[in-house]
């Protein structure tokens, strides 16, 4: 019979521990923000757990976190510019790149992030290059690797066509900058 004490003990080791590793690997490399959500429910657990015995601390914990995510979607989406100054330039830094390839076809992207966004965006599927950057969700689509004789592909300036398409003969035959960052490239194949 699992017991309040033993409870509360339980959803507070599940949530830290989640929380804990995360703190411990974003030291050793880029993480997304959205890793630590599966320490959330416990942690919410946790908190609930509480309520009859600290229902002011549970309280002004729920208003506190209310006025920063109320601040939050006021900064990105009633004042788009003033997200792009601070740290949310995630939300707008594939808006020129988006405008510049709305009318290009077959696109392909340099990332997941860059391909989930433009899909939003422009209301129509828009894949990763299969082998670029990490290996993801893109990478096990078919649609993902080219079949037509031409196409285009947004890279940022430094990156380069992976091996796999260079071998096959694909070769970047135009370069149209889009912004400091990004590029789109139009792909002939033989």
């Amino acid at each position: 019979n699992f017991g309040e004490k033993q409870m509360r003990c339980f959803f507070a080791n599940a949530g830290n521990g989640l929380l804990l590793f995360f703190m411990c690997t974003t030291g050793w490399g880029y993480v997304e923000a959205n890793w630590p959500i599966a320490a959330y429910p416990a942690l919410f657990a946790l908190a609930v757990s509480w309520y009859p015995v600290n229902a002011w601390s549970l309280k002004s914990t729920v208003g506190f976190w209310a006025v920063v995510l109320t601040a939050l979607t006021v900064i990105i989406v009633g004042k788009p510019e003033w997200s792009k100054a601070l740290k949310f330039k995630e939300f707008h830094q594939f808006d020129a790149v988006t405008r510049a390839t709305r009318n290009l076809t077959p696109l392909y992207t340099r990332s997941y992030q860059m391909a989930a966004k433009m899909t939003f965006d422009q209301k129509r599927p828009v894949y990763k290059l299969r082998g670029m950057n990490r290996k993801d969700f893109f990478d096990y689509l078919e649609q993902s690797e080219p079949k037509q004789r031409m196409y285009y592909w947004v890279a940022a300036k430094d990156d380069i066509l992976p091996l796999v398409y260079k071998t096959a003969g694909h070769q970047e035959v135009e370069t149209v900058a889009v912004d400091d960052i990004y590029e789109i490239r139009k792909v002939v194949v033989p």
